[in-house]
């Protein structure tokens, strides 16, 4: 069955930050291919914003690139995400007198070619996949110490740890979440400011259309003084979706819309005549 796939996202800095430390890219090809890409950069702000636009960026590119040479997808983002942690080396190695330290980050990518998900993802950053009737399907576990909450596995260490992969079959009505570790909290997650599984879900069903549901996702968590806080949500349809309005562009204290601080480089996935989404 052929699903209609469909991508809205939000993001804030939240409450302690004036600086955005999350990014995300999105591209979609005519296919109806999709790439989703979350970081949510370590360190300080400069550095830590820098490093989640360059492992983005590369992400996007690089699997852009290798599925234009007929790359199965679950390989092609493997080594993508790989591309991006030479990149992030090579750019630290560069600056390493001025900034004294690499530029890291946790990333979460996933791949959508109908019917299935491919997964990859290094770090903290949550990926929930639901069922139409709202039950949990399957759910990232994070690269984190147990005792302390510290990231373990990360991009731009100059040796990159192995990836956790999935395959997933995305199932019709499903809801794909993909979010910054301010998105979650739970008996596996240390941030005590997000919201738990049913929560995420609630809010979801609730709202009236998919992009107004990832600003109240994000909304939420600033209200309960999360820092920076990225969500992006996807849901596959098995017939086309009936049009919905969309909300104005939300102010400084709400989610921001895909298209103001959520954007990928301008290309495209094959078989996308044009330029990708921003």
């Amino acid at each position: 069955m052929n699903n209609h796939f469909r991508v809205e996202g939000a993001t804030h800095p939240g409450t302690g930050k004036r600086t955005n430390e999350d990014w995300c890219g999105v591209i979609s090809s005519t296919a109806g291919e999709y790439l989703i890409v979350v970081a949510d950069g370590v360190g300080s702000e400069r550095q830590a914003d820098r490093g989640a636009r360059i492992a983005v960026q590369t992400v996007v590119e690089s699997y852009r690139d290798k599925r234009q040479r007929a790359t199965e997808p679950i390989a092609a983002l493997y080594h993508a995400v790989r591309d991006a942690d030479r990149a992030l080396g090579i750019v630290s190695a560069s600056f390493a007198d001025q900034w004294k330290s690499g530029l890291y980050t946790t990333l979460s990518a996933v791949a959508y070619s109908a019917p299935n998900l491919h997964i990859c993802y290094l770090g903290d950053s949550p990926i929930l996949l639901f069922d139409g009737s709202g039950q949990i399907v399957w759910r990232s576990i994070p690269h984190t110490d147990p005792i302390d909450g510290v990231v373990l596995r990360y991009l731009g260490s100059g040796n990159l740890p192995e990836p956790t992969q999935e395959e997933l079959e995305f199932p019709s009505g499903g809801l794909l979440v993909v979010g910054s570790d301010g998105l979650q909290k739970g008996d596996d997650r240390r941030e005590t400011s997000g919201l738990s599984v049913t929560e995420i879900w609630r809010i979801c069903r609730d709202a009236p259309a998919l992009d107004q549901a990832a600003c109240r996702l994000v909304e939420e968590c600033v209200r309960r003084q999360a820092d920076d806080v990225t969500v992006m949500l996807a849901c596959a349809w098995p017939e086309a979706p009936r049009e919905v309005s969309v909300p104005p562009r939300a102010s400084e204290q709400s989610g921001q819309r895909v298209g103001q601080r959520l954007r990928a480089p301008e290309t495209a996935l094959p078989g996308d005549g044009g330029r990708g989404r921003r």
